[in-house]
């Protein structure tokens, strides 16, 4: 990985099928030269990060001269496959990737993020913000997940102010049932909840073992999952998440 100070630039050769990753927690700009037959050669805007995310261009069809530019805050650069790299997914979600040898490490922060909640009367509520990340096809081994943050429920609805529960993360969303099992926590298994206060449960949880997901045939999705301890009182309804969700991962490889 190479490393750009600030308001200094590189330009650098990607190669054809390969992508271009880039990290800054300020904004920079990115420029491909072009040709056109008969002119001179010309810088073209390629892209202007968003600072603190993680930028990383579509795959280039030939070998391109790019040019990186950085803003009031370093930056860190890579071009490769890049096969190890997902995607978040949420208007309300942003991510910071990071990685050390062959291990990612990808942070996730939502804000505000929507919860929808389904009553399963009798057994408990359930529910997801949805899916949270896209994985990269292949073998995904995760070494150990952390979530913090706040869970608020009763937006709409009603759940009692002082609901307890569980958190996992899966490969696919909540669906039923008083725990959340399978496909619904195979990332992280489930942690409870502790009792929440005024509506708000903080969500402190963290992996108890590393999980392997099999996403050699179609790439697996990441969903942050909730399950409620049942009340006689609770109906379906909605709520937001605001934390960060840390998944630390390889790839193992894919197959053709």
């Amino acid at each position: 990985m190479g490393k750009i100070y600030t308001h200094g630039q590189v330009e650098i050769t990607v190669s054809a099928t390969e992508k271009l990753s880039i990290v800054s927690d300020d904004s920079c700009k990115v420029y491909q030269k072009v040709g056109y037959p008969n002119q001179p050669d010309s810088w073209d805007l390629l892209a202007t990060t968003t600072a603190s995310e993680q930028y990383v261009s579509a795959a280039f069809s030939v070998g391109t001269l790019v040019r990186i530019e950085a803003g009031a805050d370093d930056v860190e650069y890579e071009a490769g496959a890049l096969a190890d790299v997902g995607a978040k997914s949420g208007a309300t979600v942003t991510v910071v990737e990071d990685r050390t040898g062959t291990i990612q490490k990808t942070v996730l922060t939502f804000t505000a993020t929507p919860v929808t909640i389904t009553d399963d009367a009798g057994v408990a509520q359930y529910g997801s913000t949805g899916k949270i990340y896209d994985l990269p096809d292949g073998a995904i081994n995760f070494l150990g997940c952390v979530i913090d943050g706040d869970l608020t429920l009763g937006t709409t609805g009603t759940i009692i102010t002082t609901f307890a529960g569980g958190i996992a993360l899966g490969t696919e969303t909540a669906t039923t049932g008083a725990t959340l099992t399978s496909t619904e926590a195979d990332i992280m298994a489930e942690v409870d909840v502790a009792a929440a206060t005024a509506s708000v449960a903080a969500t402190p949880a963290a992996s108890v073992a590393s999980t392997y997901i099999d996403g050699t045939g179609t790439a697996k999705d990441v969903f942050l999952n909730f399950v409620v301890d049942d009340d006689a009182s609770h109906t379906s309804g909605t709520g937001t998440f605001t934390g960060t969700v840390t998944m630390n991962w390889i790839n193992l490889g894919d197959v053709a």
